[in-house]
């Protein structure tokens, strides 16, 4: 499908990503430092230095819009005072007129009127302020940098008839209830966000994501956080993941089901996902990516915590996302 520039001002659709550069020597120095006051979980308890580190992912994010979603207005990336350059690379591979305008957008914009809340370290804290983001789109997609499309995509991949998208499957909250209860630890689990964002609605069931990007409405949380202030207070109070806290886009995701404004479409074969595992097999990225490779109908990749492969491994992955965007190895 081909969208003209009359279409896109028409329906606009912007990309927000969200990135952090770990590794900095700051960033990393700040991060310590707030992490070990006593008042937040553990690097442990919140995944460790893989969830900050950068190899590079936003650079095949981007590019992977840029190639296969040529109707995205506007790219938004969002850091803490960082810039991971990435027009440098896209110039190799894109021209120009290519290239969508691509806005480099500090913590400080969206948490604007809650500087108190700073630093933060968290991203779903983040995540429940990108719809305050100036001059952003009603209809647009947020991306974790690790998420990238491989095939060509259209707008109706992503909304149908307005509606947003919302790729997983719902799950019984009452079984939910019962693992985190007998759960001996009480480290963060990705569910349990899930789960709160449906105790929050007072909902029998929630919806769990994929990984995948998540196509979402302004104006569903934006209205929600105009009526119910304390929600967005609560979820922005942790620097650091909490179990306490909701997933913004479940959340966004059950009040526009409630509202119309969104569609949900099971995730099944819908996008494959490549990340650690433990114990597996040598060859286990060869072989997943050689399945990729001959699957057609999967259009999203989720390569979650790319610096926990070996070189070798990273290399094989890399390659394959390269061939994918069409990106010349050789000039990387």
């Amino acid at each position: 499908m081909f969208i003209s520039v009359h279409d896109m001002n028409e329906f606009p659709v912007d990309l927000v990503i969200t990135w952090v550069d770990g590794q900095d020597a700051r960033h990393k120095a700040k991060r310590v430092r707030f992490s070990n006051d006593g008042s937040e979980l553990t690097l442990d308890d919140i995944g460790g230095d893989t969830r900050f580190n950068s190899v590079g992912e936003i650079y095949y994010c981007v590019a992977s819009y840029i190639r296969f979603a040529p109707f995205i207005r506007r790219i938004y990336i969002v850091t803490d005072a960082q810039d991971p350059k990435v027009e440098d690379f896209l110039l190799r591979y894109f021209t120009k007129e290519q290239i969508p305008p691509i806005v480099l957008l500090d913590h400080k914009v969206i948490f604007k009127g809650y500087e108190n809340f700073l630093p933060v370290f968290n991203s779903l804290a983040i995540e429940t302020m990108l719809w305050r983001i100036p001059d952003l789109s009603e209809h647009f997609i947020y991306s974790n940098d690790d998420v990238l499309l491989v095939r060509p995509t259209k707008l109706e991949d992503f909304f149908t008839d307005g509606k947003a998208n919302a790729y997983g499957y719902w799950h019984l909250a009452w079984t939910a209830r019962f693992l985190r209860k007998i759960r001996l630890h009480k480290k963060f689990s990705f569910r349990d966000s899930m789960l709160n964002s449906a105790i929050l609605r007072n909902s029998s069931k929630f919806y769990r994501i994929a990984h995948t990007p998540h196509a979402m409405r302004k104006s569903v949380l934006q209205q929600y956080y105009t009526r119910h202030p304390e929600h967005l207070i609560t979820n922005i109070s942790h620097r650091f993941r909490h179990p306490s806290q909701y997933n913004p886009q479940v959340l966004s995701y059950l009040l526009g089901i409630e509202a119309g404004k969104v569609e949900t479409i099971d995730s099944k074969g819908k996008y494959n996902y490549l990340g650690p595992k433990p114990d597996r097999a040598p060859d286990y990225v060869e072989k997943m990516i050689d399945g990729f490779t001959h699957d057609d109908n999967s259009k999203f990749l989720c390569v979650n915590s790319l610096d926990q492969n070996t070189a070798e491994e990273r290399k094989i992955i890399e390659n394959y996302i390269r061939q994918c965007l069409n990106l010349n190895p050789s000039r990387l």
